[in-house]
């Protein structure tokens, strides 16, 4: 798994690493982004270190849309990569494939993005190959489905309850010391 200069959450010297492969579009998704923001997060703020990837399926109509616009805002502010990706989860209700682009393009006000820059890498689908390279590399490591979390190395498939991540994480920093 590639993480050489992707922007992260929590600790940069975090003893556990999770990696999520996922798409903004799927309800599932949603959950487990709920998971990560409002539980994982806030209870082992820099013990652990996250990093989200991109693993938009075919049949949802705007995901890989929403792909490409958030590795657009990351192109250019990883505040703004993580705007996009927080808009995207939390309106994901009012996103369409019509809006996607006006709605991502909102996401990332106040962060001090170059907006006409961002709709040039966008409506140029630039960032489309590294969406891609990111599904490949999920793909690499056993993900089928999303959402799909690496613990640490350990596969965590689907939208998974607290207590499933918490576990793992208490084992991993258990070992860890």
């Amino acid at each position: 798994i590639s993480l050489k200069g992707e922007p992260f959450k929590g600790g940069a010297n975090a003893k556990v690493i999770i990696v999520e492969y996922s798409d903004f579009q799927c309800p599932f998704c949603s959950r487990g982004y709920a998971t990560i923001e409002n539980e994982v997060l806030k209870q082992y703020g820099d013990k652990v270190k996250f990093y989200y990837k991109n693993f938009p399926l075919a049949f949802h109509k705007w995901a890989e849309a929403g792909a490409i616009a958030a590795e657009c805002a990351k192109e250019q502010k990883p505040e703004a990569y993580w705007k996009v990706y927080s808009g995207l989860f939390e309106q994901q209700q009012q996103i369409t494939p019509e809006n996607v682009k006006e709605k991502a393009i909102s996401f990332t006000d106040g962060t001090g993005i170059d907006k006409k820059k961002f709709e040039e890498c966008y409506d140029s689908k630039k960032t489309a190959d590294r969406v891609k390279a990111q599904m490949a590399e999920g793909q690499a490591v056993g993900v089928s489905g999303t959402p799909g979390f690496i613990i640490n190395g350990r596969l965590v498939s689907g939208a998974q309850p607290f207590a499933t991540s918490k576990a793992i994480i208490d084992d991993e920093l258990a070992s860890a010391k």
